[in-house]
Order: structure tokens, then sequence, then C-alpha cells
């Protein structure tokens, strides 16, 4: 008897704990395609792309995931969140870099806003990301290298890479509650922890979103202690979208600085078209302009995606890109997206 209320009262308590929280969410993607890319020697410029010649079974730029995010009521306007994020290759199973490469925070929420702790998206990222309608996806995206202005690569100085990365861990951010269509986040990260010679890091974005209308202002900037003549390497991103009927245009521009002081252009031009109730074509033609003669680069592209069902997508995507003094790529794929 005393063993059996023993074991209600453990059951009971974990009852109580369970019913604190007020949801847990399992979710996922898994993004698999077929992809092909010639010889040419543009290669860096081709987001998307197999990391070799020829045809390659790959994921298609969209990182399959799996992850877990809960939310609980505290009480008096205020909630407690977290979310931990882990991704992985499905062609062989692999992990992507560290478990939780994605996200892992904690957060508190009110009516003002959220403060939050641990590894997240930069600020600006959320920017560039506005003005790519292939969302940094497939072999059409035109991410890193251009709405990014490379800013994601890092510098190569001292043999040291990726001195601002779209996420950075050990950090503390404040974003504020949406304002008529209008959101900012400001967010600084720490210097200890595989950083190697940068240390911290801030940032933050502007965004208007109301109706048919998205103006953002992104920045963020990571301190140089290899010290001599380095700068701080820096971005500034910038993005205009609408949607005017079934056409939705965009116009990125950016702007990154690296440690060497070699100032980046970026500009893209894309839109979105609806062309039925689950179908919609994207093109774009985007520019590379580093500082320095024979070295820009030149991408366009063009895909189309289909909805079978609201958590089911296959697409297909062409994209071409030209380096100075480089020989041309050109590469196309075909997948299937799946969420849950």
């Amino acid at each position: 008897m005393k063993k059996s209320l023993l074991a209600l009262a453990v059951l009971g308590a974990f009852a109580g704990a369970a019913s604190a929280q007020s949801s847990v969410t399992l979710y996922g993607l898994i993004d698999m395609g077929v992809a092909r890319i010639n010889e040419g020697t543009s290669n860096g410029v081709l987001n998307g792309a197999p990391a070799k010649p020829g045809v390659n079974t790959v994921q298609q730029g969209a990182s399959s995931r799996l992850g877990f995010r809960g939310v609980e009521d505290l009480g008096g306007g205020l909630k407690a969140a977290f979310q931990l994020e882990h991704r992985f290759f499905p062609d062989t199973g692999e992990i992507n870099a560290q478990f939780w490469n994605a996200r892992s925070t904690v957060s508190l929420a009110s009516s003002a806003g959220s403060v939050y702790l641990g590894r997240e998206y930069v600020p600006a990222f959320w920017v560039a990301l506005a003005g790519d309608p292939w969302g940094w996806d497939t072999i059409g995206q035109f991410s890193s290298s251009y709405t990014w202005a490379g800013y994601r690569s890092g510098d190569s100085l001292g043999g040291l890479t990726n001195a601002s990365s779209i996420r950075n861990g050990n950090t503390i951010g404040f974003k504020t509650a949406n304002m008529g269509g209008f959101t900012a986040e400001l967010a600084v990260s720490g210097s200890e922890a595989n950083r190697g010679l940068y240390g911290k890091s801030v940032g933050f974005n502007a965004q208007y979103a109301n109706g048919p209308i998205y103006v953002g202002l992104g920045f963020d900037q990571t301190k140089n202690n290899t010290g001599g003549t380095t700068v701080d390497p820096r971005l500034v991103v910038a993005t205009v979208k609408g949607t005017f009927g079934v056409v939705t245009p965009s116009l990125t521009l950016a702007q990154s600085r690296s440690a060497a002081n070699v100032v980046t252009k970026g500009i893209t031009l894309a839109t979105a078209i609806k062309v039925s109730s689950s179908g919609s074509v994207r093109l774009g033609l985007a520019r590379n302009d580093p500082a320095g003669a024979d070295n820009n680069s030149t991408k366009a592209a063009v895909g189309y995606m289909h909805g079978l069902s609201p958590r089911t997508f296959i697409y297909g995507d062409v994209a071409t890109a030209k380096t100075d003094l480089k020989t041309r790529s050109t590469g196309f794929d075909f997948g299937v997206k799946h969420s849950f």
C-alpha cells in the first residue's frame, strides 16, 4: 500500500511539472534533392550547389532539422520559452556541426518584447533573408555571397575563418513586440568559446512589415583582436520588398568590410510570381563587387516551387554564376521538401 501511495505521489509530481508547461512542440524538416553542377571555377558564388561537378544527391539548402520549442505562461503577462534545433544531413544521417547547431535559446517575454540567451541568428540575417525569394535555399539562392555581401564567409586573415556567422553563440538579445508592423532587435555575443582571435559581436535590425510592404535595415560587427593594421569586420544590409497582386519584387543592398579592410558591395534584384494557388516562379539577378579589379561575380537564377500540400513541396531551379577571370558555373536541381 505504501509503495502504491509513493508511486502515485511521484506520478503526481511529474504531472504537476508537465501541467506547468503550457505547450511543447516537436517540429522538423527534411529536404532532399538531386543537383548537378558543371566544372566551372566560379563555384564559390553558386550557393546551394553540390561540392563537386556531376550529379549528386544532396539536401538543397534548406538544412534538414529536428527541433523542440516550448512556452510556459507565468502569469501577469509574462511567459518563458525555449527552442532547441538540431541540423543533420539526411542523405548520410550525419550531424551538421555541433548538435544544437541552429538554435539553443531560453527567453522571457512580456507585452514589451522578449529577452533571450543562447545561440541565435544575428539580427541582420532576417533582413538579408527577406530579400531572397528562395529563402537561402536550393541552388537558386543568393544568400551569403550577395544578400550578405560575402560577410558570412568570414575572414581568412591568419588562417582564421568565420569571424561572424549568420548565428552566434553566447548571445544576449532583445526583440521588441510588434508595434503596428514595426519591430527591432539588438544582440550582443560574448567573445568566449571557439571565436579564436575575434571578440564580441554586436548587431541590430529594424523592420517594418505591414500589409504588402516590407522595409528592413540590419547591422553586424565583430571585434577583431588580431592587432596590426586590421579592422573590425562589419556588415550593413537593407531590403525593400512589396507584394502587388501576384508579384512580389525585392531589392537588397549589402556592404561588408573584412578584417583586412576589403569592402564588398552586393546587390540583389529578385521577384516571386504566384502562378497558381499552389505554385510560384522565382526569378533573380545579383552582383557581388569586392574592392579591386577583376573579381566581380554575377549570378542569375530561375526556379519553380509547387505545393502538394501545406507541408510538402516539390521544386526545381537553374542557376548560373560568373566571376571575373574564372569560368562560368552552371547547375540545376530538383527535390522534395517536407515539414512536420
